[in-house]
């Protein structure tokens, strides 16, 4: 599979309608799902390969016709910066390391750097005296989330110093229980002991 065969299977996902974020979003998460297919493809080749046809489907006059400039550009600053990040998080959840049910601070800091990335992509894009401020918030934002990653695996390290050792077993009267041995139990000799005087 190359890029410019992906590339027609993009425009064919993006239709008539005029792109936006969010359809480059499901469209790339739909190419990444045709790539995880193919053989002798490593992951990163597989998301540069992605990207690269999404680029393509976008310079295409079928797709740069409909949009502005500002929306043409927002829409390749988000393929460079948000959709390798939205991939890397489906991949993960894909292989079960991240768990919406209980979200640990690792998960919500890699939804936060998503999220601090796709605004920065937006306000480079997008052409405004307050740019500039924005994108500086946005990198202290980010700083704050890998200071956030750091510090909660500070914490796991040291509870998982900390942890007690785990209590005996108990059965229902609250007694101490032993674990089965693998040594059998011994046996007492057979008969009365009385009976043998």
């Amino acid at each position: 599979m190359d890029a410019t065969t992906l590339a027609s299977a993009a425009l064919r996902e993006f239709g008539a309608d005029t792109p936006t974020t969010q359809t480059v979003m499901r469209v790339a998460v739909s190419l990444a799902a045709m790539v995880n297919k193919a053989a002798g493809l490593r992951g990163r080749e597989k998301a540069e390969l992605v990207l690269s046809a999404i680029r393509q489907a976008l310079a295409t006059p079928e797709i740069k016709g409909r949009l502005p400039a500002e929306a043409h550009a927002a829409l390749l600053a988000t393929v460079d910066t948000v959709v390798p990040e939205t991939l890397a998080l489906v991949v993960a959840a894909g292989r079960g390391e991240l768990d919406f049910r209980r979200p640990s601070v690792g998960c919500l800091a890699a939804i936060a750097r998503a999220l601090c990335r796709s605004a920065a992509a937006v306000a480079v894009a997008t052409p405004s005296p307050e740019a500039a401020q924005i994108a500086a918030a946005i990198g202290i934002a980010e700083k704050a989330t890998t200071a956030l990653e750091t510090a909660a695996a500070t914490a796991s390290e040291i509870v998982a110093e900390l942890a007690p050792a785990p209590a005996p077993s108990t059965d229902s009267t609250g007694a101490p229980t032993t674990p089965p041995s693998s040594e059998p139990a011994p046996t007492e000799p057979s008969g009365n002991s009385e009976a043998a005087q």
